[in-house]
């Protein structure tokens, strides 16, 4: 008996294996040889992959109930990505129609009536079901459209949710007829089309309609297939997922930043790690991170030996890190040895950024302030948030790639230049510290400065403190921040004539930065550097952050426990991190890419 049942259900895993291939294989023949029209457009949007998925999942479960339940699902949604053609309306359009076929379904007889009690027994949720199977519907259908974002990673992920799915079906005694099968060919589906995504044979798969119809499924599939102990491990796994870009995040991280942090050797002799970070190894690791998951939340559940549990549990950890390198890191090359195009500076973000150490930065700054008066200078000192302000802003980005040269002021910004570059810039320089090394340039050289920006309280106590500390500075004027615009000229002019060297603008991001551009022309300093907040610390308003945030690149963190108005400035931090590791996915793919074009070559 057991026999024939395993046989009749590996029969159907093949056969709809073979249905799902025979599909691509021919989606993809009929895609080329059309030229336009309505049907390509279907074809490419993935509406046709969601109709073939409709037809498979009807053809194998003939239960008149679950078709009911795919009606309300796929008729939509199949309807209104056909008559919409823009990305952007969809993805408004379909937030809302997830909601309400969500609450079709539940309200249709699909809920969660019970869950199993781990003392035994059960808890029943009697009117309390709809409501929480619907929450149940929207968490799931959330998380899981996230994993859309990486093409391919929907599928992939789904396989392998299905799979546990499939496994814990096979293991209870007693299971709804029409959740094995349902598992069955959700799992051959998603495999498939994973598997052909990431070996570029099917493409444009990231459409919305799959995201959400795939979604919706396996939240069914969660409902359909529960027992006591699958619940908790299908409940665990969905929660666990959350964790996967928590543990990417630290992985990347910790090779990105902490690495160098924790190795005494200097870092110029510290070896770099060479990235391979494409579509595919992401891939890869969001699957080789649910299968370990998978297998440590089993073992928890299932396992009664503790002492065996703990074991498996390191294992698996162990395992985990060390396919995670081999997955993710292509080799190591020693800082000293990498070779730059520019020898002082690396260019990212379009903006030419300073790499080496900072007594090279203040030989650059003396020569040009040693030199007769030519031009105006600009110096900049941006953090993390202010390089990505140039993605979005054209006049800012403008204004940075004016600039004479950026000193790296935020530990993102080294981050950046060592994940995304490969190229390390040397040495963080906080923008404080380099001003007061352009105190002490200024005051061995006598070079002239004036202040210009902040209240002026504080200007005065910041102007106080540091003649103290520089008693030979020359400061010869200085400037609060509360002006208009109209006061400009006369101030330049009082500047002008004064034959300032260096004019420090202290008018906070990026007002300080569009008063210098706007008044290039006019002002006839040597050097303009903006210093943003510099003028409260050294006024001594504002506490400096202590030497363990500074050295772990974590003042933002300090400050922001400080100032708590400056968390809405925090938020774009994630943001930031999320644009470089966009960057690199495309990087990374575009030279896997231009790699088979290659080897395509001298192959023929």
């Amino acid at each position: 008996m057991k026999e024939a049942y395993l046989l009749t259900n590996l029969s159907i895993f093949f056969k709809a294996l073979f249905l799902v291939w025979l599909w691509i294989e021919s989606s993809n023949v009929l895609e080329k040889r059309l030229n336009g029209g309505l049907l390509k457009r279907l074809l490419q949007q993935g509406t046709i992959d969601g109709l073939f998925l409709f037809a498979l999942l009807s053809y194998f479960i003939p239960d008149r109930s679950f078709q009911f339940y795919l009606q309300i699902l796929f008729i939509p949604f199949l309807i209104l990505d056909g008559l919409l053609p823009k990305l952007e309306t969809k993805m408004k359009v379909f937030f809302w129609v997830e909601i309400a076929v969500v609450f079709a379904i539940v309200k249709s007889g699909l809920v969660i009536s019970f869950i199993g009690n781990p003392s035994g027994g059960y808890y029943f949720f009697g009117d309390s079901s709809i409501f929480i199977s619907f929450f149940w519907f929207i968490f799931f259908v959330s998380l899981i459209n996230l994993l859309n974002l990486i093409e391919g990673l929907l599928f992939g992920m789904t396989s392998v949710l299905c799979m546990t799915f499939l496994v814990g079906l096979f293991v209870q005694s007693t299971t709804n007829p029409t959740a094995l099968p349902f598992a069955i060919v959700l799992t051959a589906f998603s495999f498939l089309l994973w598997l052909f995504t990431l070996f570029r044979v099917k493409k444009g798969v990231t459409s919305p309609i799959l995201s959400s119809i795939i979604a919706i499924l396996v939240g069914m599939l969660s409902i359909i297939a529960t027992s006591k102990k699958l619940a908790l491990i299908s409940i665990s796994i969905t929660l666990g997922i959350f964790l996967i870009p928590i543990v990417f995040f630290s992985f990347i991280i910790y090779f990105t930043h902490f690495l160098y942090k924790l190795k005494p050797t200097e870092f110029a002799e510290q070896p770099q790690v060479l990235w391979r970070f494409t579509t595919r190894t992401v891939n890869a690791f969001a699957l080789v991170a649910t299968i370990t998951l998978n297998v440590i939340v089993s073992v928890i559940v299932l396992h009664p030996s503790k002492a065996w549990s703990i074991a498996i549990l390191c294992f698996c950890f162990l395992i985990f890190i060390r396919i995670t390198q081999l997955i993710f890191i292509k080799n190591y090359k020693k800082c000293k040895d990498i070779i730059f195009p520019l020898e002082d500076f690396i260019i990212m973000f379009g903006v030419k950024i300073f790499r080496g150490r900072k007594k090279r930065a203040l030989e650059i700054v003396d020569s040009c302030l040693s030199q007769p008066y030519s031009k105006m200078h600009h110096l900049v000192t941006p953090d993390a948030l202010c390089l990505y302000k140039t993605v979005h802003d054209p006049y800012f980005k403008d204004i940075f790639q004016k600039a004479m040269m950026a000193i790296p002021d935020g530990a993102g910004v080294l981050w950046a230049s060592i994940f995304l570059c490969e190229r390390p810039i040397l040495q963080r320089i906080p923008g404080i510290e380099f001003s007061k090394d352009l105190f002490q340039l200024s005051q061995d050289n006598n070079y002239k400065i004036f202040f210009l920006g902040a209240k002026q309280e504080t200007l005065t106590k910041a102007c106080d403190k540091i003649q103290s500390e520089f008693p030979q500075l020359n400061i010869v004027g200085s400037q609060n921040g509360y002006f208009n615009q109209d006061e400009e000229d006369a101030i330049i002019q009082n500047i002008n004539q004064l034959e300032v060297d260096i004019l420090f603008v202290a008018l906070g991001v990026p007002l300080q930065e569009y008063f210098i551009d706007r008044n290039r022309d006019k002002l006839k300093v040597k050097l303009c550097v903006g210093v943003g907040g510099s003028l409260d610390v050294m006024s001594g308003n504002l506490k400096r952050s202590p030497k363990f945030f500074q050295d772990y690149g974590l003042e933002w963190l300090y400050r922001t426990l400080k100032e708590p108005w400056r968390i809405t400035r925090i938020l774009g931090l994630p943001l930031f991190i999320l644009y470089i590791l966009k960057q690199k996915l495309k990087q990374g793919d575009k030279e896997t890419l231009a790699l088979h074009e290659i080897t395509n070559l001298n192959q023929g």
